[in-house]
């Protein structure tokens, strides 16, 4: 996966996912793919705090590495395609 570093950050809007985006919000990709929630619940995010923020604003509000969450949820997203035949 593509990382850009500006000034030891990474920048979430050029990190690119294979599906799911930075700048998708927590409740996008929960609607889209549902098995996401799991993720969402092992790395403390939530629908009701943070379902407006993109992915982004929420791992770095809960101290989570963006490519560790970027993975989870792209696997978990795979597996909702598939279940869904996509």
């Amino acid at each position: 996966m593509p990382v850009f570093m500006q000034n030891g950050r990474i920048r979430g809007s050029l990190v690119a996912a294979k599906f799911i985006q930075t700048d998708a919000t927590v409740e996008q990709v929960l609607l889209e793919y549902p098995a996401t929630a799991a993720v969402f619940n092992s790395f403390g995010i939530d629908l009701c705090c943070g379902g407006g923020a993109s992915l982004s604003a929420a791992a770095e509000h809960e101290g989570i590495d963006l490519r560790d969450l970027l993975g989870a949820l792209e696997r978990a997203a795979s597996s909702d395609r598939e279940d869904r035949g996509r």
